[in-house]
């Protein structure tokens, strides 16, 4: 199955766990091994394969020992990785704008028009 995005958060779930499994198979480990390695509980491993809610630091070292770490990078792209990207978007921004400033115009105001 595709992620798209578009799928419920369980249903992503599931097929992550699925993905973990098959990736702890190939390696040709138990759950108890790759518990081990990672320093996480097997029943962090199943709740994971089975596509429960498990710790985020918990998912990492589950991901370092499985060597798929470098994956996550692709969660959440680093915006300085390609310099022309910097020169598309300007000053890089330290946060976002209220809403009620954006797009705000001068009122039309003029020298000269308060006689």
């Amino acid at each position: 199955m595709r992620i798209e995005g578009k799928e419920s958060e369980n249903r992503i779930m599931q097929e992550f766990g699925k993905r973990m499994a098959k990736y702890r198979i190939a390696l040709q480990k138990t759950q108890e091994e790759l518990a081990e390695e990672a320093g996480v509980s097997r029943g962090t491993i199943t709740r994971m394969e089975k596509g429960e809610s498990v710790q985020f630091d918990n998912l990492i070292k589950v991901m370092k020992v499985l060597n798929i770490c470098a994956n996550l990078d692709m969660l959440v792209p680093d915006m300085n990785d390609d310099p022309s990207d910097l020169l598309k978007l300007g000053n890089q921004r330290q946060r976002a704008t209220a809403k009620r400033y954006r797009n705000k115009k001068a009122h039309g105001w003029k020298w000269g028009e308060d006689r």
